[in-house]
């Protein structure tokens, strides 16, 4: 068995299963099983590309990587929809049960065509040696965590400015 098919089989699973409850009218919980396929579709294009699982699981890097990979196919209508059900589906329509159930059930429905189109994608893309891509994206997180600190570290320092400054001040 291939890598991705773990995750393609999920991603039919959790699709299946929001048409189910869909079905049922239980549109919210509905809504997040159809964002569950698409995050394991996700997945499944990015090991299917040589991303190991841990990093495709991960927002850090897969979330921004498959990004990056969709944007350089010139498939931006992929991306778009992807922020667009992220938001609608898990954000607005779970968490915050903000999105009316008509709008949930029509992005449910948009899910399916998402799924299809990404699933074909892989096998264009599942031969292509990107691993150099990979690496690169690796050392971009670990520079981004040390701006991270270094930006904490940077205001810490700051408020320890004010502190001598109050300290000062007040003793004139």
């Amino acid at each position: 068995m291939r890598p991705e098919e773990k995750y393609i089989a999920m991603t039919h699973e959790f699709y299946n299963d929001a048409i189910r409850l869909l079905n049922r009218r239980d549109i919210y919980d509905a809504a997040e099983k159809a964002w569950g396929a698409v995050e394991n579709a996700r997945k499944a294009f990015l090991v299917a590309i040589g991303v190991p699982e841990a990093k495709a699981s991960s927002v850090e890097f897969g979330v921004t990587f498959f990004v990056k990979v969709l944007r350089k196919l010139n498939r931006k209508d992929l991306v778009e929809k992807y922020y667009s059900l992220d938001y609608c589906l898990h954000i607005k329509g779970f968490y915050e049960v903000q999105i009316p159930p008509e709008i949930l059930q029509e992005k449910i429905y948009e899910v399916g065509e998402w799924i299809s189109q990404i699933l074909e994608l892989i096998d264009k893309v599942k031969n292509l040696d990107l691993s150099e891509a990979i690496k690169l994206m690796d050392e971009s997180i670990k520079l981004k965590r040390k701006i991270l600190q270094m930006s904490t570290e940077y205001h810490k320092m700051l408020q320890q400015v004010d502190v001598a400054l109050s300290k000062a001040l007040s003793l004139s």
